[in-house]
C-alpha cells in the first residue's frame, strides 16, 4: 500500500475482516474488481508485483502496515525504493 492507504486495511479489521481477508480484498480482490488480475493482485510469475517487507506479522497486527518505521523494504514494479 502506499501513502496512507494502509489505513483502510486497519479500518476493515475493525469492521470485521480478517487481517488476511483485508488483505486479500486490497490486493487480489481488488484487481478482480478492475478486471487487471492477469497483470497483477497476486504473486505470481509473469504478473507485476509490488512488495512490503515489514518487521513484524500484519497477520496478527495489520496496524504495522501503517507503521513506515516498520516498512523494511519497498519494491515497486521490481524496483528496490527503499529499505
Amino acid at each position: 500500500m502506499h501513502g496512507k492507504d494502509a489505513h483502510e486495511l486497519s479500518l476493515m479489521v475493525q469492521h470485521g475482516y480478517t487481517s488476511i481477508q483485508a488483505i486479500v480484498a486490497a490486493t487480489k480482490v481488488s484487481a478482480e474488481a478492475c478486471r487487471i488480475s492477469e497483470k497483477v493482485g497476486t504473486l505470481e510469475s509473469g504478473k507485476f508485483a509490488d512488495l512490503l517487507v515489514v518487521d513484524g506479522n500484519p497477520l496478527d497486527d495489520i496496524a504495522l502496515l501503517e507503521d513506515a518505521s516498520k516498512l523494511l523494504l519497498v519494491v515497486k514494479q521490481g524496483k528496490k525504493l527503499r529499505p
